[in-house]
């Protein structure tokens, strides 16, 4: 009998054995599958905040415009489409970008605002909203709806402002390509507001605080400096004209 009792725990062993290596070989088909849809979701989501992505970005943005852009972050606080051609540039500094275009998006996603270019500390190129579209950027409507918005990050929030080498070259190539896109055929600052504002003689370059009466942005290093970005961008885009288009010529000097 005890004999008996023992075959019948040996085969209860058995069975429970059996049952157990069936269960582990299950097992590993799952944890392999697991792994590989980790995976893949962790590479579609690389592809999202890359800018090389077939998925990049995100609220219908493209990023199909600068192709040295180096981030697509695109966000939903803008006009789609814009209601006028881009004829246009307009610069302010901005400064929650000291963190980042990571940082920068949170902050625009937080107070509703957006620009269409952020330039970094390093001279990185991160774009929010598609040229095509209104940027919530310079707190004018009919300014944004004709403009493309670059708002750059300087290396200190403490005047005047000062932005990096790399921020600044970026900038004038950036908007050299703005510019040959566009149809721009030559970029045009006015040290006169009502002139940038109006687009009178020819002035086709904004700033921020044309449009607030409380702030000096872009800080007076950019503000000093926009006649020689103009002279910048206008060598690149009519490299054999050799005219200056900086309209006051008595403040018209290589910073």
């Amino acid at each position: 009998m005890e004999k008996e009792k023992k075959e019948k725990i040996n085969e209860l062993e058995k069975e429970k054995g059996t049952k157990t290596n069936k269960t582990k070989k299950w097992l590993i088909p799952v944890i392999v599958c697991a792994l590989i849809l980790a995976s893949v979701g962790g590479y579609f989501l690389y592809l999202r905040i890359n800018h090389k992505g077939m998925f990049a970005g995100s609220y219908g943005i493209k990023c199909q415009d600068y192709p040295d852009r180096n981030y697509c972050l695109g966000i939903e606080h803008k006009t789609s489409p814009r209601n006028h051609k881009i004829d246009t540039i307009s610069i302010k500094y901005e400064r929650y970008g000291l963190l980042g275009a990571f940082k920068l998006k949170e902050y625009y996603k937080k107070y509703k605002g957006s620009c269409n270019y952020f330039i970094d500390s390093e001279g990185k190129v991160a774009q929010f909203v598609d040229e095509s579209d209104r940027s919530w950027c310079m707190g004018n409507p009919a300014n944004d709806h004709r403009a493309v918005t670059i708002a750059v990050a300087s290396t200190t929030n403490q005047n005047p402002i000062p932005v990096s080498d790399a921020t600044y070259e970026t900038l004038i190539n950036l908007i050299a390509d703005i510019c040959k896109r566009n149809d721009i055929e030559k970029l045009v600052w006015s040290d006169s507001k009502e002139d940038r504002v109006y687009h009178n003689n020819g002035a086709n370059m904004t700033v921020l605080r044309d449009f607030s009466n409380n702030t000096d942005n872009p800080g007076e290093y950019l503000y000093s400096r926009m006649g020689d970005i103009a002279d910048n961008v206008n060598d690149i885009i009519n490299p054999d004209n050799g005219q200056n288009y900086y309209t006051d010529k008595t403040s018209n000097k290589k910073k």
